[in-house]
């Protein structure tokens, strides 16, 4: 497949995919509807058709949906039309919420009512939406505008989908014109909007599948948010080019239900993060996974614990990855010849990286990467609507990461995940990853905290009940650790705060410290 197809953008793409995989090919489902490329199609062609009615072509549409079939034909439905789809996040709260819509500049907000009786802040999320200027549609409500007209003018489009395509707006749409807006995730301040391209998206797909060709052709299960550039691409862009089908689940939080869903779906591929891998294998027998072929893990770092146990547990060598929101995501991964496990594999094919120096930081540097994935630039809150693209093409990750000598990438750490103390560079992750590999029923995270002597200082966040200063510190000095990165202060909490994808969320964590220390909210263990 080539790397990289100018010239195109997803509408076209999706008729080539649908010729080349077959046009009656099982394609998505859900617990509710099975589509193929021919009916997800003809579905994307009507439910558009109504939608575009209310909007202008390039206006910017607000998607708020679970991992869905519902979620994947909205996704068609606007890109058919020329319209742009920004995938919002049910959970980040009402105010930034609110100042997302704002953001993306988004008149309207289609979810469904179904999902919105099934979230708690619903209410919060209708009434932030408002305020920002955007109305709130449900799919149910526009099901009845699809009339008899439109439904024969989708049939006959989706019978011949190569003369039908030229017809739709979405068909002229410049491989630089946006494709999807998300939000970044916010762990670590204010989530910002990222636009990523037709030409993004299709070059991302294309890398990975170059990458990883023998994924092609099989079955996969998505239950990564869509909202999320990780299940975006895995669960909804890439199946369709990749000939995958895709089974859509809408969380991943249901550790008990989703191996049984493996299991029911015979799933080949499956994308998941460190977390709820290591809750899934806890949950099942050694015999209830054998239908996977292929696990992926991103969206945070792979523990050891984890590649262990689902090696030994049921004979699967995780594949780990590394991307961020701004290159669609994917900037490199472990393949299965090549897999090395510590790493998250070689940069992708086109990419660029450079690597800044930082002061403090013997081995390694700050991540810079070009290359046709990287997005289109940046929304911020004080200039809505405003893109602001990254300088000369490059974006910095942000993240500090080390390459060896055959080009595969380690991760080290984000860069506002380093602290500096008495002039050297502490590692945050770093230590709360040690004291995990130590105790693995438990979970830790270190954030810092000001210190009126040393400036900052590591301070942790346990579940652990038994923590302690002086246990904490023997296995930090166990592990060859500098005695400078023992945490000070030690907080025993009932749960570490995460994203929906199970990453950290860092600005939660750290406010949560800030809280124990100042109002001894949680035990402190000296």
């Amino acid at each position: 497949m080539p790397l990289f197809i100018e010239n195109t953008n997803i509408v076209r793409a999706y008729v080539r995919w649908g010729k080349q995989h077959g046009w009656n090919s099982p394609l998505f489902s859900d617990t509710e509807k099975e589509l193929s490329y021919r009916s997800c199609y003809r579905a994307a062609w009507a439910l558009g058709k109504i939608i575009a009615a209310r909007h202008s072509h390039g206006e910017r549409i607000g998607v708020l949906l679970p991992s869905s079939v519902g979620a994947t034909i909205v996704f068609y439905a606007a890109l058919f039309y020329r319209l742009t789809p920004v995938m919002l996040n049910p959970v980040v709260g009402s105010r930034n919420f609110q100042s997302a819509c704002r953001t993306a500049v988004i008149s309207t907000v289609y979810t469904s009512k179904k999902f919105l009786d099934n979230l708690l802040t619903a209410e919060a999320l209708t009434q932030a939406a408002q305020d920002a200027g955007a109305t709130v549609v449900c799919l149910e409500d526009l099901r009845p505008q699809i009339n008899t007209k439109i439904k024969i003018g989708a049939v006959l489009a989706s019978l011949f989908p190569a003369l039908s395509v030229t017809r739709l707006p979405g068909a002229v749409s410049s491989e630089n014109e946006a494709a999807a807006i998300l939000f970044t995730s916010g762990s670590e301040g204010a989530p910002k909007g990222v636009s990523l391209s037709h030409g993004n998206l299709l070059a991302n797909v294309a890398q990975v599948l170059c990458r990883l060709p023998g994924a092609a052709g099989l079955r996969m299960l998505n239950c990564m948010p869509v909202f999320h550039s990780f299940g975006l691409l895995a669960g909804v862009v890439l199946p369709a080019a990749g000939g995958m089908f895709a089974r859509q689940y809408p969380t991943p939080l249901h550790y008990r239900q989703i191996p049984k869903i493996v299991k029911k779906h015979r799933a080949e591929i499956f994308f998941s993060a460190n977390t709820f891998l290591l809750r899934y294998a806890d949950e099942v027998g050694s015999a209830d996974l054998q239908s996977l072929r292929y696990v992926f893990a991103g969206a945070e770092k792979l523990q050891d614990a984890t590649r262990t146990l689902w090696a030994e547990k049921f004979n699967i060598s995780i594949l780990e990855g590394y991307g961020v929101t701004e290159t669609a995501p994917v900037i490199a991964v472990n393949a299965p010849e090549t897999n090395r496990p510590g790493s998250v594999g070689k940069p992708l094919d086109g990419i660029v990286v450079r690597l800044e120096q930082v002061a403090g930081v013997a081995k390694g540097g700050r991540l810079h990467i070009k290359g046709p994935n990287v997005m289109l630039g940046y929304f911020h809150a004080d200039k809505p609507g405003v893109l602001q693209p990254p300088p000369d093409g490059w974006h910095d990750t942000g993240d500090i990461v080390e390459l060896d000598d055959d080009g595969y990438l380690y991760i080290k750490g984000r860069m506002r995940r380093f602290i500096k103390i008495a002039g050297e560079m502490v590692p945050l992750d770093v230590i709360g990853e040690t004291l995990k590999a130590h105790w693995l029923d438990f979970d830790f995270s270190v954030t810092s905290l000001q210190d009126t002597r040393r400036g900052e200082e590591p301070v942790l966040l346990t579940t652990m009940p038994e923590a302690n200063r002086q246990n904490i510190a023997a296995v930090i000095q166990d592990a060859g650790l500098p005695s400078l990165w023992q945490p000070r202060r030690v907080f025993v909490v009932e749960n570490i705060p995460l994203q929906p994808t199970g990453k950290p969320d860092y600005l939660a964590i750290q406010q949560l410290a800030a809280e124990c220390d100042k109002k001894s909210l949680c035990a402190s263990r000296k």
